[in-house]
């Protein structure tokens, strides 16, 4: 039995059953004794009964806020879905703006628990994204935004702005260093791999999708490999070697793979795995971050280059 699942047992039945043999011992041997158990028992048993009615009136509060929630959120949906778009939309914006308020703190953004703090950064992502006015609420948006003003970019979104700024301007810029601590196979930079195209693959062994994958990346490595081409696939946020390598040995993966150290991931702003980039011969990073492995004739028409 857990500690969580014996603590209630001792509140509602061993304590007020010690305080019962309590009275019954001291009922004919000390009076005073006897008394002081029967207020304690009187006092306990109304402690439980209290929590009990708080408890259910909590319960049914609950349940009332659920259902208001859900008529809210079906008249906003209905507007969407008779074609009255933007009505919906800023229905549903009022929404966030006088739900984000009541979870809003004091003057330093440090006082935020991070549960509420991960909210928040999220609410930055957004008002950032759309102009959000809000629809039937006194909260204008702008005092939300104030707010965001605090509040730090994650860290994930802060790595993908650095990689937009320099790998999102229409010119290519030298591809971001990989940060490996241990190589399946020869140790590779990408330095060493100029005058090749490199397929970089993020991937993980407890991702489905990136294990349906590797045999079309395997595919293409089998293709063109002869052609100029190295396929490079990185275990994403470290990982046990021992198991990586166990999997790459028993389906016979010929390409190289390393366990990344913690950079790689934020060097190229890796949200979702899979993730594929395509660096050029030159070492300039060219395509990606995409979630399906690159066709064979944009792999031809990079060679060709």
């Amino acid at each position: 039995m857990q500690i969580y699942q014996i603590v209630p047992v001792i509140v509602l039945v061993v304590i007020p059953g010690l305080l019962v043999v309590g009275i019954i011992v001291s009922r004919r041997k000390n009076k005073t004794i006897f008394h002081c158990l029967v207020c304690l028992l009187v006092f306990w048993l109304s402690i439980i009964i209290g929590a009990m009615i708080g408890n259910k009136l909590n319960y049914k509060r609950h349940v009332l806020s659920m259902a208001d929630q859900a008529g809210h959120l079906m008249r906003y949906v209905t507007l969407i879905r008779e074609g009255e778009v933007e009505r919906g939309i800023n229905a549903l914006d009022g929404e966030i703006n006088w739900r984000l308020k009541a979870s809003a703190w004091g003057k330093d953004a440090k006082e935020i628990p991070q549960e509420i703090l991960e909210v928040w950064q999220e609410a930055k992502v957004y008002y950032d994204k759309y102009d959000v006015v809000g629809y039937d609420y006194s909260t204008d948006a702008s005092l939300i935004r104030n707010k965001l003003n605090h509040v730090p970019w994650s860290q994930y979104e802060a790595d993908k702005r650095v990689f937009q700024a320099r790998y999102k301007t229409g010119t290519p810029q030298i591809a971001p260093g990989l940060d490996i601590s241990q190589w399946i196979g020869p140790c590779v930079s990408l330095d060493e791999l100029r005058g090749k195209v490199v397929l970089l693959d993020i991937w993980g062994v407890s991702c489905k999708p990136c294990i349906a994958a590797l045999p079309d990346v395997q595919k293409l490595y089998d293709r063109f490999k002869d052609q100029g081409l190295t396929v490079i696939a990185i275990h994403g946020w470290g990982g046990d070697f021992k198991k990586i390598s166990q999997f790459i040995e028993k389906n016979n993966y010929s390409f190289t793979v390393g366990v990344d150290a913690g950079k790689t991931v934020r060097n190229y702003a890796v949200f979702g795995i899979p993730s594929y980039y395509l660096i050029n011969k030159k070492g300039c990073l060219v395509w990606g971050p995409e979630h399906e492995v690159p066709s064979q004739e944009l792999i031809e028409s990079m060679l060709e280059e």
